[in-house]
């Protein structure tokens, strides 16, 4: 159902979702829909603001529970809420798949349909996907916040805070905490006619067929900007769920990805020994990485932590930054010639004694001169 030009405002949602469903869900469900304090299917011109989703979902909840949920809609600003304690976290291995985000807006932007190789995408309205700012979510079965969709999106001065993932699939690439993934494509990129395959190393989300083609190269697809900015974002896995991370934070564009100003934390119980093969990855068309600071376990060898942050990008300026680990700097090599790639002034706690022999092995691409 369509509800748009929607206002939902200083609302105190709690204790909803208490009961227990009666069976799994059914594989469409879990795979479109979900259960939570704000849920809603298609709603252009959103605006959610000021609420207080707190402690939704049954104890020890097997099933998937959100704090904030949106299907599909363009336009989309959730601004200032209190998203907190939505879903429980499961005792046993049974938990049913599905959505867990605290904020989860999946098909934000201009609506994508048919399937591959004939699908359709809505004009160029020339509005936003999604704005996300000035939010508080404190979730404790999930992603933090999960965007995907087509056009610009602006995440600002939020504090996103996860614990765990309550499914723990094996190599999975996506972020754990924060997962930004924008199908929309740089003019530039539609002018060579060509996405460069070392930027597609992570799967695209799923859009509404089932597909392993890659991307198109569709005009159509225009404008995949995303700005995320001045914000804290803070995970602390539990359990078995520390160990074999991938990624912790995503951000990946065919377009353009900025990523500014932003303190990433990530922290283990205390005596654990856990694992994080990347703290953050930024993939795109072009993208800047500057002034940001990863804290990331650290505390002897072997590091508990690969890389603090690994981007890639056609276009990489990755400066000014701070970290505990590694950060890894990657220029596609396929691709119109860009006149340089200035990689400069980031500094790391500890060394990265086998950063030269990795990139000795991924010709495709090469490091940016400093």
């Amino acid at each position: 159902m369509a509800t748009h030009d929607v206002e939902i405002a200083d609302n105190i949602i709690r204790g909803n979702c208490a009961y227990r469903l009666d069976g799994a869900p059914s594989s469409d469900y879990v795979k479109y829909a979900a259960v939570g304090g704000i849920v809603l299917g298609d709603a252009d011109n959103l605006r959610i603001h000021d609420n207080t989703v707190l402690g939704n979902g049954a104890e020890e909840t097997i099933y998937p529970i959100c704090g904030i949920y949106l299907l599909h809609g363009q336009n989309v600003a959730v601004e200032n809420n209190r998203v907190t304690g939505n879903g429980k976290r499961p005792t046993t291995d049974t938990a049913v798949p599905g959505h867990r985000p605290g904020i989860g807006l999946m098909l934000a932007g201009r609506r994508v349909t048919g399937s591959a190789g004939a699908e359709s995408v809505e004009g160029d309205v020339r509005m936003p996907a999604a704005r996300v700012r000035g939010n508080v979510v404190h979730h404790p079965v999930g992603k933090a916040l999960q965007l995907h969709g087509i056009g610009p999106m602006f995440v600002e001065g939020n504090v996103f805070v996860a614990k765990a993932r309550g499914i723990v699939l094996v190599d999975d690439p996506t972020g754990r905490c924060v997962d930004i993934h924008n199908l929309g494509q740089s003019p530039e990129l539609i002018d060579s006619g060509i996405i460069p395959g070392d930027l597609d190393f992570l799967p695209a989300p799923p859009l509404l067929w089932e597909s392993t083609d890659p991307v198109p190269v569709n005009p159509m697809f225009v404008d995949g900007r995303v700005l995320f900015a001045d914000n804290q974002v803070r995970y602390s896995p539990e359990g078995t769920e520390t160990s074999a991370i991938k990624v912790v934070n995503r951000f990946q564009s065919y377009g353009d990805v900025a990523v500014l100003d932003n303190q990433f934390f990530v922290d283990f119980p205390p005596e654990t020994a856990g694992s994080v093969e990347n703290d953050t990855t930024v993939i795109a068309w072009s993208t800047r990485i500057a002034n940001n600071r990863w804290v990331d376990p650290a505390t002897k060898e072997p590091y508990y932590t690969a890389a603090s942050a690994t981007t890639a990008a056609r276009m990489n300026i990755t400066a000014l930054n701070q970290a505990t680990r590694c950060i890894h700097v990657m220029t596609s090599a396929v691709g119109p010639v860009v006149a340089g790639n200035p990689v400069d002034y980031n500094q790391t706690l500890t060394p990265c004694q086998d950063e030269e022999e990795e990139e000795e092995e991924d010709p495709a691409l090469p490091v940016a001169p400093p």
